[in-house]
């Protein structure tokens, strides 16, 4: 994994003139090769500029180019190992940078040319993260360190130690890598760390934590670094999506302390279009600005607000996933209140939701589990009349049925619009409940007539019914009332 910066490779021009005029080589195709392999390089055009550095080794660096050449050749190796690592091919990358390292030495030399001798190391180290040396790469990472010149070898102290902790984290040492991801957060100012790298580092430690199952390792890195691991409101649109991916991944690690300590971390949707709007109008007419070690781009900054807007008003902000996961998590752990409150959110603030159809569902479900009978028949409505012929209609209504029947809220029964089930329908146990609790609730509202259709269709088609007994009596009664009944005769009372 390539963390730091390349274009430190790029920054020293070497006076190849005044080496070549030294030595009897065909100076105008070399420095023809070195030069338009900077062009390259400098274009990002990297297999060009690989071939090209390929061909100056190859041409002049095959019998003894440090004594024809001197330490600065090394730097027509490290600059063809940036190109490998810019396309991948890390073993070859680590091969080149340990040539400039290893056969191109200032030391003993009143010159001192290699200007990359010492960045060698840390490019060789950042090569066989690539390539999955863990334990290689630090011990690399750790010899820069060791030797390199504080004058004239600059890097990203912050990338540095983000880094070190990656390769940690992928040996399985959480306590170590931990220890140099705090350094990179807690140095982020006079680091100048960037946001992207924090966000590399707690991914790759949420890793290790699945991996090794230490829960509780992860929650108290939180804890003592939620300051620095939260997002910035500018960052969302870059880096949610992460953080939403890992707080899946624990959720479905079974590590629910873990998944719930996510989403705090990440600012709201509503919160990064402030920022963002806030930004621009500071920016007045120009083209970009400087945020500490970032620069900010006007077109980027609109680009990401009309992609929050967008998914604001589509109803799937990352808020939604977040709600969502905090359902399940609440009803994972029996705590019915807490699911209903983050789908009753989640239907009240995201109306136009591509899930919506589901939340409804959940919200009648929860609502009607917690005795919220009121609550389940108004969400099984609003399912009923945004989506008419959905395949949940008749099992949600059947859930709000429930609550409000033991409720012995009759009225909220019949305000629900339940239709005379169809024959194969109604031999179901759902139509068993569904005559039963209709026909009562007609019955106790006064509409015995159409209560007697669904008594009676009860009756026939569920003798056996635990509601058998009810309905007997509820149908018994319609037919006493009946005979109770005068009758009418062709004898008309006196005017």
């Amino acid at each position: 994994m390539n963390l730091h910066r390349p274009s430190s490779c790029l920054a020293h021009i070497v006076p190849w003139a005044l080496v070549l005029s030294a030595v009897a080589v065909r100076a105008d195709d070399f420095g023809s090769l070195v030069t338009r392999g900077l062009a390259a390089m400098e274009a990002g055009n990297w297999e060009e500029g690989l071939s090209l550095h390929t061909e100056a080794v190859r041409a002049f660096g095959g019998k003894d180019p440090l004594g024809s050449f001197g330490p600065q050749f090394g730097a027509i190796h490290y600059r063809k190992g940036v190109c490998e690592m810019k396309l991948g091919r890390w073993e070859d990358a680590m091969k080149s940078f340990e040539a400039c390292y290893r056969d191109f030495p200032n030391a003993g030399r009143a010159d001192g040319g290699n200007v990359f001798e010492k960045l060698a190391l840390l490019k060789w180290a950042e090569a066989a993260m690539g390539a999955g040396r863990w334990q290689e790469a630090i011990g690399l990472f750790e010899k820069f360190q060791r030797e390199r010149d504080k004058e004239r070898d600059p890097f990203s102290q912050g990338l540095f130690h983000i880094s070190l902790a990656i390769c940690h984290y992928k040996l399985g040492r959480i306590p170590e890598g931990n220890g140099h991801l705090e350094i990179a957060i807690r140095n982020r100012t006079p680091f100048a760390t960037p946001e992207g790298g924090i966000v590399s580092g707690f991914e790759a430690l949420a890793n290790a934590v699945l991996v090794h199952k230490e829960e509780q390792a992860l929650l108290d890195f939180i804890r003592n670094n939620r300051g620095g691991l939260a997002l910035r409101p500018l960052e969302v649109r870059r880096f949610a999506p992460v953080f939403l991916k890992i707080a899946g991944d624990l959720l479905g690690a079974g590590m629910e302390r873990a998944a719930m300590a996510i989403p705090p971390l990440v600012p709201s949707t509503d919160a990064a279009i402030d920022e963002i709007r806030a930004r621009l109008r500071s920016m007045g007419e120009q083209g970009s600005a400087a945020d500490g070690p970032r620069v900010l781009s006007r077109a980027a900054l609109e680009q990401d607000l009309a992609a929050l807007e967008t998914e604001r008003r589509e109803g799937r902000p990352h808020e939604t996933i977040t709600l969502a996961a905090t359902a399940v998590i609440h009803e994972r752990n029996g705590n019915l209140r807490g699911a209903l409150a983050a789908y009753r959110q989640l239907v009240a603030c995201y109306p136009a939701s591509s899930r919506r159809e589901e939340q409804l569902h959940h919200l009648v479900r929860t609502a009607s589990l917690v005795g919220h009978a009121t609550e389940a028949k108004t969400a099984a409505l609003t399912l009923a009349r945004e989506f008419p012929q959905s395949a949940r209609l008749a099992p949600t209504r059947d859930l709000a049925l429930a609550a409000l029947f033991r409720k012995g809220d009759y009225e909220g029964c019949i305000e629900l619009g339940i239709p005379l089930p169809a024959p194969a329908e109604a031999a179901t146990p759902e139509g068993d409940f569904r005559l039963h609790a209709m026909g009562t609730a007609l019955y106790h509202t006064g509409r015995h007539e159409q209560a007697a259709t669904w008594l009676d269709r009860h009756a026939e088609l569920h003798p056996q019914s635990p509601h058998a007994a009810a309905t007997t009596y509820l149908r018994e009664s319609i037919a006493g009332e009946v005979r109770a009944q005068p009758m009418e005769t062709e004898t008309q009372p006196p005017r």
